[in-house]
């Protein structure tokens, strides 16, 4: 069977997704190990029975929702493609505008202590890494499944030894005092959690943050008098949503907090410094 017609047999399996055409393209990328231009660009080529059967096996998958990342293993943040599996958190482009904003805000030459806290994957630690090159980079989760992957996108890139692996909840395996705290933690709204096909195929523990999103949030916020210097800077992508509760959460423990828009326009990112 050829790539054309692979395609075109596999697309009305996909039919009730927006991005059907892009999907069939990337899995079979990912199973005949070429880019995906390659597939464009080759339409006539055979592809093997048993690449054929992996390929059906794949759009069955993700005509259940299953996302794209979990089924080709891999996802693109920031320039950079990193190793992903189904215990840990997709990364997304607000993600991105968190690192954009805190390149904003540090220097280049920042020699002091960053902590990404929930690291799950690795991918905000790692980009961290190559963006302050002087900086001392410390990595928590609570899930040792989690922290293997952060391991193998560290070690893929030979960055073990710039970026310190700890197991444990949020702030408190961390011995030292902390420059800069970054986070990205499960902010979604327990109710979205259920109602949204492709999102329960993500770990509850990587997704769900509560009633109102804000459980991990706040518990991380009361952890802050101990752990962050007291000219240190935190760092927070939130829900829209939860704007109003985090303003006045951080204010009541002593916290300046400014608002950052992401790239589409929303409320997303939280910046606290202590109020001296």
């Amino acid at each position: 069977m050829t790539i054309k017609e692979l395609l075109n047999n596999s697309l009305p399996k996909l039919s009730h997704l927006k991005s059907s055409h892009l999907d069939l393209e990337v899995l079979l990328s990912y199973v005949i190990d070429k880019p995906r231009e390659y597939v464009l660009s080759h339409p006539n080529e055979d592809i093997s029975d048993d690449k054929v059967k992996q390929f059906n096996d794949l759009v069955e998958r993700r005509a259940q929702h299953e996302p794209i990342a979990y089924l080709t293993l891999r996802k693109e943040f920031y320039g950079r493609n990193f190793y992903i599996n189904k215990h840990v958190h997709i990364p997304r482009p607000a993600t991105e505008d968190m690192i954009d904003f805190i390149k904003q805000k540090l220097p280049n030459d920042f020699n002091g202590t960053i902590a990404d806290i929930g690291t799950g994957s690795g991918c905000i630690a790692i980009t961290l890494a190559y963006d302050f090159p002087r900086a001392k980079i410390i990595a928590t989760d609570i899930s040792q499944e989690a922290l293997e992957v952060a391991q193998k996108n560290t070690y893929e890139r030979k960055l073990e030894k710039r970026i310190t692996l700890l197991k444990g909840d949020l702030l408190e395996p961390v011995k030292e005092k902390i420059d800069i705290i970054v986070a990205n933690l499960p902010y979604g709204w327990q109710d979205d959690w259920t109602q949204d096909k492709e999102t329960l195929h993500q770990p509850e523990l990587v997704y769900n943050g509560g009633k109102d999103g804000l459980d991990l949030i706040k518990k991380l916020i009361q952890q802050l008098p101990q752990k962050l210097n007291r000219r240190g800077y935190v760092f927070l992508e939130f829900d829209p949503r939860q704007e109003r509760k985090l303003k006045k959460l951080s204010s009541n423990l002593g916290y300046k907090i400014t608002i950052q828009r992401d790239s589409q326009g929303f409320s997303r990112i939280a910046y606290l410094t202590l109020e001296h």
